[in-house]
């Protein structure tokens, strides 16, 4: 039995800086989310913020991504019962 995918077009994704208290530059990263529409589940995890590099989605960000669709397949997976 093939192994069941999520389907990419089914996610949605975006970020959110992660707001503390003080300067902006103290602010500790931003926050990377997907979400299956369908189902309206969500996985979330932040990109700590690297000073001395601009504030443009680096690397890593990518790296967190396909982690986080990892688990959103696996998340919604067992929701469907899969």
């Amino acid at each position: 039995m093939a192994r069941w995918h999520l389907e990419p077009g089914e996610v949605t994704s975006g970020w959110e800086p992660v707001i503390t208290e003080g300067a902006p530059d103290a602010a500790p990263g931003r926050r990377v989310w997907l979400r299956h529409v369908p189902t309206g589940i969500e996985v979330k995890a932040t990109v700590p913020r690297v000073h001395g590099v601009p504030d443009e989605p680096p690397i890593l960000e990518a790296e967190l991504r396909k982690s986080l669709f990892a688990e959103l397949e696996l998340k919604v997976s067992r929701h469907l019962g899969k």
